[in-house]
């Protein structure tokens, strides 16, 4: 994560920046995810019958090995790890991405100069540690 979000401060491109600090923040999002005790995590958001625990606990296990989105991942670690962050930073990773995904799909050839500095500020917010 370290390499991009240098390379995006050094760089006067704005789109070479923007694509440089949205790695930044999709590394930490695969990271972080990586890291989380789901188990643990869905334990403590779901309180289960006694009758079905297992089974509700095993159920849940599996449903985050289908999270392969960007967005889902996103939410999932702000839920359990990035507690310094609210609804709307959600919206702002949504609007990011949605700038990076018309990059990638030939919609547009240079990202907003607002979702540039977006962009910076938002990988450097997820540097911050968990509180």
């Amino acid at each position: 994560m370290a390499r991009f979000f240098h390379l995006a401060l050094y760089d006067d491109d704005p789109l070479k920046k923007f694509l440089y600090f949205f790695l930044t923040i999709e590394i930490a999002i695969h990271v972080t995810f990586r890291k989380i005790d789901h188990a643990s995590n869905l334990s403590a958001l779901v309180a289960a019958p006694d009758r079905i625990a297992v089974s509700t606990q095993t159920f849940f296990v599996k449903q985050h090995k289908k999270w392969t989105n960007l967005r889902d991942r996103f939410v999932w670690c702000a839920l359990c790890v990035w507690t310094h962050l609210g609804d709307a930073d959600i919206e702002e990773f949504a609007r990011l991405k949605k700038v990076r995904d018309d990059i990638a799909h030939g919609s547009i050839e240079t990202p907003p100069y607002s979702a540039v500095t977006g962009a910076e500020k938002f990988a450097a917010k997820l540097q911050l540690p968990p509180t």
